[in-house]
């Protein structure tokens, strides 16, 4: 049986697939956190496939698809995206739990 394909959505200069990425996160009722449960790097980061506007794909941390959303815009890769949390899988993005983008 197959996955199902889900609609990608342009998220300013990335597409996305947004259905899959709200699916992946779920919130945790022990903390203010909503917690990617998809595919993660080594360091505990949440990673998802996104496509470039030419159609490359790309391999991205869900944190920065979250800020993206939250910030509407597309982000610098002289930002950051710091949580105050301190959980590399936290995709929550309210206002109260992630902090101001930062410049390296």
């Amino acid at each position: 049986m197959g996955r199902k394909a889900t609609k990608k959505a342009l998220l300013h200069d990335l597409w996305y697939r947004p259905e899959y990425f709200d699916r992946h996160s779920v919130p945790d009722p022990k903390s203010d956190c909503v917690v990617w449960d998809g595919p993660r790097h080594r360091q505990g980061y949440g990673m998802v496939g996104a496509w470039l506007e030419d159609g490359t794909k790309k391999m991205t941390t869900t944190h920065r698809i979250a800020a993206r959303r939250k910030y509407g815009r597309a982000l610098d890769s002289t930002e950051y995206v710091a949580h105050t949390c301190g959980n590399p899988a936290c995709v929550n993005r309210s206002e109260e739990h992630t902090s101001e983008l930062q410049s390296h």
